[in-house]
């Protein structure tokens, strides 16, 4: 039975302010060298910048949960520097993207993740 978890467990803050990317990669960091697991996203707003769903990772968003993407783009670079669960270089199907505009960037995400 895999192992259930909240994002304010690990420091995020619903309120809209301020960024709480490192709360969610924490969490999501935790999950996976744990061997998977569900995060649990209570209701509020949550500003962040790129972060790497991990692989046996399920992410819930309770109802009212909102997740906001920063408008700063050096907030969504981590996937170059991931080296807990490195991404493929040739970015197969078995990735998954979605898109946060950021200009002139090789990966620009909110969130990023694979199977």
């Amino acid at each position: 039975m895999s192992k259930e978890y909240s994002v304010t467990d690990f420091g995020a803050i619903p309120n809209g302010e301020g960024l709480q990317t490192a709360a969610f990669q924490a969490a999501f960091d935790k999950i996976f060298t744990e061997g998977g697991g569900k995060l649990t996203v209570p209701k509020g707003k949550y500003k962040l910048g790129g972060v790497r769903i991990r692989s046996n990772t399920t992410l819930y968003l309770c109802a009212g949960a909102e997740l906001i993407a920063t408008r700063d783009p050096e907030e969504y670079g981590i996937i170059k520097k991931d080296t807990l669960e490195p991404i493929p270089a040739h970015c197969d199907s078995d990735v998954l993207w979605t898109p946060a505009h950021t200009p002139g960037r090789d990966f620009s995400f909110l969130l990023a993740g694979s199977r």
